[in-house]
């Protein structure tokens, strides 16, 4: 997992010591809500495409669905905004080149 990354995220704090000596991050045990705000979009976007490093311009996507969904008087989206996991998807799917996934009217 780690051969062609630079850190180790470990979100679930489960990682074992040597996994990625000097390059885990974990995250805050509290105080951190906005962790998860991209990252089921994100996940949906990379799911069954083989694509094992996020670059620049996937993190870019990332940041460009925020900015977009963003309301006018607030920094970031509610974690919960019904648009966030979908805008995410689709701006990281064509960062990557890939088609744009459908969007679920059922929600």
């Amino acid at each position: 997992m780690m051969e062609h990354n630079d850190v180790l995220v470990d979100l679930s704090g489960c990682a074992p010591d040597g996994a990625a000596p000097g390059r885990t991050v974990t995250v805050p045990a509290y105080g951190f809500a906005y962790g998860a705000l991209v990252l089921p979009g994100l996940l949906a976007a990379l799911c069954g495409h083989g694509v094992r490093t996020l670059t620049v311009e996937v993190v870019a996507a990332c940041v460009r669905a925020l900015a977009l969904i963003t309301p006018a008087d607030q920094m970031l989206p509610s974690v919960d905004a019904r648009l966030l996991v979908s805008a995410v998807a689709r701006h990281v799917s064509r960062a990557l080149g890939h088609p744009v996934p459908h969007r679920d009217h059922h929600r």
